[in-house]
């Protein structure tokens, strides 16, 4: 079996039932569609920033829709995600800065 980067099951999905939900919030629900609108916008901005295929991108986030999506457009460009919690401290989050040799934080 052919391997399949993160993006493309989420796109085949995308493409086959864009409308559907994908994520349940306690005020709604966000589809396929509401996810996919923000991996193009994150896209753009991901490549913009310089990021390139082969580059990590150290993730600073709770659990969010924006952090599902910025895992998806790290995927689309190429790019290894690397996501920490926003709750860590200023030092723990340096560290893990420094040793993920990030392209962006």
């Amino acid at each position: 079996m052919a391997s399949m980067r993160l993006h493309e099951g989420f796109d085949g999905w995308l493409r086959r039932d864009a409308g559907q939900p994908l994520l349940f919030l306690p005020d709604g629900e966000l589809s396929y569609a509401d996810i996919g609108r923000q991996v193009e916008a994150l896209q753009t901005e991901l490549i913009e920033a310089g990021v390139q295929p082969g580059d990590r991108v150290l993730i600073v986030a709770e659990n969010c829709p924006e952090h599902v999506a910025l895992i998806l457009a790290c995927s689309r460009v190429g790019a290894w995600s690397c996501g920490v919690n926003a709750r860590m401290a200023p030092g723990e989050l340096a560290a893990f800065a420094a040793q993920a040799d990030a392209r962006r934080v």
